[in-house]
């Protein structure tokens, strides 16, 4: 019996640009051939953003059903295409499904010819001074003003990057394409080699730039694949494509061969604080007034009474006082815990990471917070045999198990234990550029295996419910906030703090 061709279906990622789309087709592509599957790809409509590739003839029509096994669209690097094509071959599915922004060149660099044959363009050569080269300069600003992880490129970079085209290429003559011309004029004003022009359709922006002979790209994936099909010579691009390190994993779009000019700014502003508090929160989580008792339990038993205290959430909580930012207790906006994370870490040099549901009921200092506590071992086989978790933070558990097996770490614990976790800056951006970033990253489990240089056994540190005997934190399980709870808990931390609210 002949066994039947499987089928690989791309679902592009909702609201994605036109450079966007080009990076996911192309990375699916190059999954489907290493597998030796038919490709096919689906386009969700958001109403964002139109499909694009039709302008390549490559047209969406409706496909078939078919089973999603890979879900990413944090991870962007090759590291992505790695995992999805495991999850393919696990799968036992005749049409399975992929979503990932593969942003890499090595992501389809197997397929590369296959690639610039698709996406062939008819270059528009602009006019130039007889004996000038071409140079495209695209400047990407709009929804880049005031990203918190892609406003990268500054006025300085351009500056840098034309003196350097200067200095390596032939007469050059820059065209510059932007989303903001009005921008780019005074930025260039005074500039005789060097032209803004007018705003054009996206695909007249990439023939054009296609026709010049070197480029100048923003961290833009549509600025990277207008030089890369154009590539005849020299191509610069930024030093820097994200502001925080490790915010969308081990992600370097820029290749190896291309020039990289400073000018960029700093990976993340300095360290706010020597030390900070930070809790994530999710306001429509809440079961009862956790956060304010945790806060008050801070108040009273940790005793660092000095360091700032972050609450990076949903929604400013209704209890904090209004009293002009001078409060210990600061609220600053986060709508994904991902984000809260990535910011979180980064707030200090050192940071105790609380949550809602965490009580401290004796006076604490850092150093007994810095022992961090497991569970206990994973059983060996385990990760083998645990089978499809539907959990998402199980899938997200079970995947950090996986890496830190592959990078050599065979003995693993589980460090989700619901107390508070201290964490470096310079080695939590560490293991966000080793493992990445996604909603359910259970940070505490890659950071303790990579950087725990001890570590303890829980036994009665932890309490759930009353009497809490001997215990340091008190740990809220929701099914477990009964009256006894409250009133337990009111009685210990009755007194309002100074950042509360009249």
């Amino acid at each position: 019996m002949i066994k039947k061709k499987r089928t690989l279906v791309l679902n592009f990622v909702k609201g994605g640009g036109l450079g966007n789309q080009m990076f996911e087709w192309a990375g699916g592509l190059a999954i489907a051939r290493q597998l030796g599957m038919d490709y096919e790809w689906d386009w969700p409509d958001s109403g964002k953003r139109d499909y694009a590739l039709g302008e390549f003839g490559i047209n969406s029509v409706p496909v078939d059903p078919y089973t999603m096994v890979f879900n990413q669209i944090r991870l962007r690097g090759v590291t992505a295409t790695a995992e999805a094509i495991e999850r393919i071959k696990a799968s036992e599915h005749e049409r399975v499904g992929i979503r990932c922004p593969f942003q890499e060149e090595r992501c389809f660099s197997s397929v590369s010819d296959e690639v610039r044959r698709a996406f062939k363009v008819s270059p528009i050569v602009p006019d130039t001074v007889a004996g000038c080269t071409p140079v495209s300069v695209h400047v990407r600003r709009g929804d880049y003003v005031g990203h918190p992880r892609l406003d990268v490129v500054t006025e300085k970079y351009f500056q840098n990057a034309v003196r350097l085209m200067r200095r390596k290429v032939v007469a050059p003559q820059f065209f510059v394409f932007s989303d903001d011309t009005d921008w780019c004029e005074v930025l260039f004003r005074g500039e005789e080699d060097v032209t803004v022009m007018p705003r054009q359709s996206p695909m007249d922006v990439l023939r054009m730039m296609v026709g010049c002979d070197a480029h100048i790209i923003s961290n833009s994936t549509f600025g990277w694949w207008g030089a890369w099909l154009g590539e005849k010579g020299l191509v610069i691009a930024p030093d820097k494509w994200q502001t925080h390190p490790g915010a969308y994993g081990r992600w370097e779009p820029v290749p190896d061969r291309w020039s990289r000019s400073a000018g960029t700014k700093a990976d993340t502003a300095p360290p706010r604080h020597e030390r900070a508090i930070v809790y994530p929160w999710k306001a429509s989580g809440q079961k009862w007034d956790e956060l304010k008792f945790s806060l008050r339990s801070v108040e009273k038993n940790f005793l660092d009474d000095m360091c700032p205290i972050y609450i990076l959430g949903t929604e400013e909580p209704g209890f904090l006082g209004k009293n002009g930012g001078e409060s210990r207790v600061k609220y600053l906006p986060a709508w994904k815990y991902a984000e809260a994370l990535n910011t979180g870490v980064q707030l200090a040099d050192k940071v105790l990471w609380m949550n809602d549901d965490i009580l401290m009921l004796k006076p604490t200092t850092w150093k007994e917070c810095e022992t961090p506590l497991y569970i206990g071992k994973i059983k060996k086989g385990f990760i083998d045999t645990v089978g499809e978790q539907k959990n998402t933070w199980r899938q997200g558990v079970l995947r950090v198990m996986k890496r830190l097996r592959d990078i050599g770490i065979k003995e693993q614990r589980v460090f989700s234990t619901h107390t508070p976790y201290v964490f470096d800056r310079s080695k939590a951006i560490a293991v966000l550029g080793e493992f990445g970033l996604w909603e359910k990253f259970p940070m505490e489990i890659a950071y303790f295996h990579l950087h725990a240089k001890e570590a303890k056994r829980v036994t009665d540190e932890i309490a759930h419910e009353p009497p809490f005997g001997d215990a340091r934190f008190l740990n809220i399980v929701d099914k477990k906030i009964t009256p006894e709870l409250k009133k337990e808990v009111e009685g210990m931390f009755p007194d309002k703090a100074e950042w509360e609210g009249t």
